[in-house]
């Protein structure tokens, strides 16, 4: 920015003028202009108004910042980006003053040349130098920002105070320049610095301050390697404040003495040093008569004064009291020369009724303006309520224009960046110098599409832009301390919808190209029942401006056959808009010179084939960045309207013009709407794709995301309705508006797998998306409804392999994780039910529709001629009713098995198969009321049988097996040893009657080969186990006999020492433990039939509906046949006779079978299973049914578990998930079928099987 020149008397304000500034959209760039460009007066460079930017962009950048402003309050920055050429400047600052001729004789030794008024010289200074911290690894950051520094030095003008920043990859040097140390000198020091302080210190500086007020010779570069902005912007505030930098705060410090530095003369002080630790002393002013005075220009420093008044330096300190005075000269200040008051130039009111202006300079106060032209700081408060940007003393900012008399405000200074409002730069002459007559500055340069424009300048439609916040004082443009209030155009309410359409439009887009997709393909006449519009896509256009619907002819003839639906011909499309061979086309064809052709082709091929009307799809008028393609003129969207208005004038009554608008501001911004709204019958608006791929390193693409690479849903509601308020206030009705809805997702690969949130982030580039493409559709990023909802039938809710679903509330949007090969995937997308909940809305918000992208999308199609189940007889009416009876069992469907229509049969017993399931889980409640409390007679019983079976094990006089395992001592019931050896003893020493008594003493052998012939003979596991003494010998427990007789028992001991016995705690399964943890499956199975009874009566499965119901018949019966066994074990007591118990035993055992491949942690499914199939080992049944059921169900590879894996995701390796699972669910049951096994788990299962497959095998008659 040029300084601002005043005089004495007709005070003139002269400001740069503002078409030297070219429009640039900050908001939606990575960094700032270029130094090179702007030019070295940080007024000129770009604005921010936070510190974002700075780690946003990866260039090295300068920047400076006010020094009394905290960073948290409203501030701004100003940066340049020294990318390429660096911070040389092409446009330099010339700047012209006008000198008073004075003498100087004692300057006549100076050594060198006469600069900004004063001889430049060498002087000695002491130099302090001190660092702190420790950060590894930035030492080059901060060369790369000091380098910068140093070249901004060497090229700036040479006078006048510089504090200056340097921003690189989060590390921050800065630099204090006093107005009287030469800039080369400078320079030379910053590029020294670092080689001062060691290697990896966090803080650094290097300073040299006057601790006697010539804060125009201080000097001090500090450099932070984290990025501390504030710790560097309050070292340099200590530097301009005439004030030094604590040593003592440092870890470690240095003095470098007498170095050599450039000053300009008639200032050199003899006490220049680098350190202090004392306070420094301040001076008062008292009146005294008028001095000879000497007014400060532009430029001037104390030195160049001292020399204009013929004095020395000291002597000019002496006559000019005010602290800080070097570092706050001002033009049209004056100082004194000799003794005496300056005079009293109070500020006055220009001649045209304008205040008297001042521009607030970096580091300026209200005390200091005040002091400086003899006002109080209230009075400058008083002078500026009407004032533009006035927000009180406490919020005054640098480059603020502000009034020091009486009189109409100035116009605020133009902002580079500035693209509304009135700081926008000016761009056609002539420039207003002055606020205009006939509006408010707040209604200066509006913002495109009527979006909020903000205090500094910058459009937008959010509530950041929209709201209304002014400050306390109540003046235009000023703004609450953390706020950027809106000025002009406020607020994000929808509007021009006070009337709702004639009819609300549900109009579906339909790719004609479908077919060129390897699957997923579908026929324009499937459209499903409910839309009111099919927009063909998309006709192309010829480069001499004719409609073209080459290879999709096929399709249009279907559509132009089809009734009851608005047939919409659409053109262009994305890739149409962006290829490059095609993207010059619709800039061409709605030119002067072809616009009249196209109108008419386009408006005769409608007539020629009866449509209803002409969409306009062009991706987009003026664009200035979509990659590939060259930045749009400011003359499409204008010409573009030109055409609509042309073809409006040519479409026969009746027949309805129609275009598609984007729902970002950045490309809807060309967009003439207010006009086209008055032509077209209705917008499509394309309200999805709010985020994608493309966000990728885009600071503004998401908030709360500065890398831009954040999973955000291209659906958010509340984007959306920012989206429908945008473009209301732009000009279009809302019952024009067809809004977008979607049957597709947009995915990205997640760089964490279990980070799926909001602020958890993506792989790839902007243009590199690494997300799972689908099987159909083939894209990475872009996937559809029937490819996701497979996908999600395929995991079926299993989270165990990474997959996720659920509806996100904040961005009302249905979200899905899953994983592939290569990591987990996220998408965003509309199920059913949110799609129908923003239909509603819409049409409640008085909106002319909705717009689904694309019909073709959302479902896998069968063909058109009797598809999957398509029969020789050509009887499709067998294949195609509809199923719209109810049956509530099994046998009123086998009843009418061969009158009901073949696809119907499988949808009723699906149907009745999930009712029966409902009813068993019912009835399981009833019955295991009874339960309660008696399954520890199953405990007890199991208990009682393990020490018989260990006896059987270890028999001597059956040679048991377990005998083999160890060594035996044999004695006598004399204690003598009779033998010792292997075990069992030889037969011949064998006791024949009870009464003969022994002493056999066991050792094991072989611990391993016992315990696991145990467990396969006796299915006794080792923990049921203990070794003890037993005694099988006869015990006289009875009355003796009468006297006189001989007493006829004769007690014996058979002791048997180390044998095994049953342990003293034996864990037995409650067989209710594994129904309580079998139930919540059933309530997944429910879930998974009722999924596959959707997707088979849809059509939209990859199973028949006979593959379903036989999937699911072995799990229903498998449940009845458990719960009918539980009903006979009624009575379950404690006495009870030996195969009593066995029997109820082994009904227990066979319902934990039938109920074991029901649970779903594998782990505790496998032990129920091993526990009850060695119990049943223990009994010694092993012809009993329920050791038949347990050869078939024990093994986790066995079909009922693997089946009942398949469908509920567990207990199966494989995994297998939604229709691949009912698929091999079905095989796996028919393979039961045909061994036989089915027919062994039970009359219930056998007979149930056995009826399901009658009816979906009967005759249809």
């Amino acid at each position: 920015m040029a300084p601002l020149a005043f005089w004495v008397g007709a005070v003139a304000l002269t400001l740069a003028p503002h078409h030297a500034y070219a429009q640039y959209w900050s908001q939606y760039e990575r960094c700032p202009q270029s130094c090179a460009v702007l030019g070295e007066d940080p007024a000129k460079w770009t604005h921010y108004h936070d510190t974002d930017v700075l780690a946003t962009c990866d260039e090295t950048l300068l920047f400076d910042v006010g020094l009394n402003v905290a960073l948290q309050d409203n501030f701004f920055i100003r940066a340049c980006s020294t990318t390429g050429k660096g911070a040389r400047v092409k446009v330099r600052s010339v700047r012209s003053v006008t000198r008073q001729e004075v003498t100087a004789p004692h300057l006549a030794n100076s050594t060198g040349p006469l600069t900004c008024g004063s001889l430049a010289t060498k002087a000695k200074a002491d130099l302090a130098a001190g660092w702190t911290g420790s950060a590894d690894g930035k030492r080059a950051r901060l060369t790369n920002g000091a380098h910068e520094l140093s070249r901004y030095l060497k090229d700036a003008a040479d006078c006048g105070t510089i504090s200056l920043l340097a921003y690189a990859e989060g590390a921050v040097v800065g630099v204090y320049v006093g107005g009287d140390f030469q800039r080369t000198s400078a320079a030379s020091l910053v590029g020294k610095f670092l080689n001062r302080v060691p290697t990896g210190s966090a803080q650094s500086f290097l300073q040299a301050c006057n601790p006697h007020d010539f804060t125009s010779q201080n000097f001090g570069v500090f450099a932070d390697a984290r990025g501390n902005i504030s710790a560097v912007q309050s070292a340099l505030r200590t530097w301009s404040e005439s004030k030094c930098l604590d040593v003592t705060e440092f870890d470690s410090t240095k003095t470098l003495a007498g170095e050599e530095v450039g000053v300009f003369a008639s200032t050199v002080h003899k006490s220049f040093a680098g350190s202090a630790n004392s306070t420094n002393g301040t001076f008062t002013l008292e009146r005294r008569a008028d001095c000879r005075a000497v007014e400060v220009v532009s430029g001037d420093s104390c030195a160049a004064l001292a020399t204009r008044c013929g004095i020395s330096g000291d002597d000019f300190m002496k006559f000019n009291t005010k602290k800080d005075l070097c570092s706050s000269l001002m033009p049209k200040q004056f100082v004194c020369c000799n003794k005496g008051d300056t005079p009293d130039p109070k500020p006055k009111k220009q001649g045209d009724g304008s205040c008297f202006p001042h521009e607030v300079g970096k580091g300026e106060s209200c005390w200091s303006i005040a002091e400086q032209f003899y006002l109080k700081s209230d009075d400058i408060e008083k002078l500026n309520k009407k004032t533009w940007g006035w927000s009180g003393c406490s919020a005054l900012l640098p480059q603020q224009m502000i009034c020091l008399s009486e009189g109409t405000p100035p116009m605020p200074l133009p902002i580079s960046n500035a693209v509304c409002g009135p700081q926008k730069p000016c761009t056609k002459e002539p420039c207003p110098t002055k606020p205009p007559s006939d509006k408010s500055l707040a209604d200066m340069n509006p913002c495109p599409l009527k979006a909020c424009c903000n205090i500094w300048g910058q459009c937008g439609t959010t509530d950041d832009f929209c709201t209304v916040s002014p400050s306390d004082t109540g003046a235009p443009g000023s703004t609450k301390n953390g706020t950027w209030s809106c000025v002009s155009n406020c607020g994000t309410k929808i509007v021009n919808n006070a009337k709702g359409p004639d009819k609300y439009f549900r109009i579906g887009y339909f790719e004609a190209w479908n077919f060129k997709r390897d699957c997923l393909n579908m026929h324009v006449t499937q459209t499903p029942s409910g839309f009111t519009h099919i927009h063909f896509a998309f006709a192309t256009i010829t480069p001499d401006f004719k409609v073209s619907i080459k290879g999709i002819e096929d399709q249009f003839d279907k559509l132009k056959g089809m009734k009851d639906v608005k047939k919409i011909l659409s053109f262009g499309g994305w890739s149409f808009s962006t290829d490059q061979d095609t993207f010059p086309i619709f800039r061409d064809a709605v030119t002067d010179a072809n616009r009249l052709a196209f109108a008419n082709n386009a408006v005769e091929f409608l007539k020629t084939h009866n449509l209803d009307g002409l969409d306009f799809d062009w991706e987009y008028p003026g664009a200035p960045d979509i990659p590939g393609v060259p930045a749009g003129s400011d003359s499409e969207a204008p010409n573009y309207l030109k055409f609509l208005q042309m073809v409006r004038s040519r479409l026969p009554s009746g027949k309805s013009l129609s275009i598609a608008l984007p729902a970002s501001f950045w490309y809807l911004k060309a967009f003439p709407i207010e006009d086209m709204n008055k032509v077209v019958d209705y917008f499509i608006y394309m309200t999805y794709d709010l985020h994608g791929q493309w966000d990728y390193n885009n600071s503004w693409a998401s908030p709360g995301c500065k890398s831009g690479n954040c999973l955000r849903s291209h659906i958010n509601m509340t984007e959306t309705m920012n989206a429908l308020s945008m473009v209301t206030k732009a000009g279009a009705e809302t019952r024009k508006l067809i809004v977008g809805v979607t049957s597709y997702g947009r995915s990205f690969r997640m760089a964490k797998a279990d980070c799926d949130g909001p602020n958890c982030f993506f792989t790839g580039s902007a243009n590199v998306s690494e997300a799972e493409p689908g099987e159909c559709t083939g894209t990475s990023g872009y996937i559809a409804d029937a490819e996701i909802r497979r996908i999600n039938n395929f995991y079926a809710g299993d989270s165990r392999d990474g997959f996720k679903s659920w509806y996100d509330k904040g961005s009302e949007s249905d979200i899905m994780v899953w994983p592939s090969s290569k990591g987990n995937n996220w998408v965003s997308y509309m199920g059913p039910d949110e799609k129908k909940k923003r239909i509603d809305k819409y049409k409640g918000l008085n909106m002319g529709g909705t717009t689904d992208w694309a019909i073709d999308l959302g479902a896998f199609y069968e063909a058109e001629k009797g598809g999957a189940h398509d029969n020789d007889d050509g009887d499709v009416g067998a294949f195609s009713a509809v199923c719209d009876k109810d049956y509530k069992d099994l046998d009123s469907i086998e009843r009418d098995a061969e009158t009901i229509p073949v696809n119907c049969r499988s949808l009723y017993t699906i149907e009745v198969l999930s009712l029966m399931l409902d009813q068993l889980v019912d009835k399981y409640h009833e019955v295991i009321k009874n339960y309660d409390g008696k399954f520890g007679y199953y405990a007890d019983w199991v208990r009682e049988m393990i020490d018989p079976a260990l006896q059987d094990f270890m028999s001597w006089p059956k040679d048991g097996p377990g005998n083999k395992y160890f060594s035996c001592v044999f004695k006598d019931d004399t204690n003598t040893e009779k033998y010792r050896g292997k075990c069992p003893p030889p037969k011949d020493l064998r006791p024949q009657f009870r009464d003969e008594g022994y002493h056999l003493d066991y050792h094991l052998d072989d611990e391993k080969g016992f315990y696991d012939q145990l467990e396969k003979d006796k299915g006794i596991p080792k923990d049921w186990v203990k070794f003890g003494d037993y005694d099988t010998g006869m015990k006289c427990t009875g009355p003796k006999g009468p006297p006189g007789k001989t007493d006829p028992c004769i007690p014996a001991r058979q002791m048997h020492k180390n044998y095994p016995l049953k342990a003293d705690k034996v864990e037995v399964v409650d067989p209710k433990k594994i129904f309580d943890e079998a139930l919540p499956n059933l309530d997944t199975l429910k879930d998974n039939i009722a999924m596959a009874y959707l997707g088979v009566g849809i059509g939209n499965w990859e199973v028949d509906g006979d593959g379903v119901a036989g999937a699911i018949t072995l799990p229903v019966f498998m449940m009845e046949q458990a719960i009918s066994t539980m009903e006979q074990v009624k009575e379950i007591g404690g006495k009870m006779e030996e195969k009593e118990k066995r029997d109820r035993i082994m009904l227990i055992i066979s319902i934990i079978f039938m109920v074991i491949p029901f649970v779903g942690e594998i782990g505790f499914a496998l032990a129920g299973a091993t526990a009850a199939a060695r119990i049943a080992f223990m009994i010694g049944e092993a012809a009993n049914a329920a050791m038949t059921i347990a050869d078939i169900v024990e093994d986790p590879e066995s079909a009922p578990f693997a089946i009942m894996g398949m469908l509920l995701g567990i207990g199966t390796p494989k995994g297998l998930k939604g229709s691949k699972a009912f698929n091999d669910a079905s095989l796996a049951r028919k393979v039961m079928d045909e061994s036989g096994d089915m027919a062994k788990m039970g009359d219930i299962i056998k007979n149930g099987n056995g009826k399901v497959q009658g009816i979906l095998k009967a005759c249809f008659r």
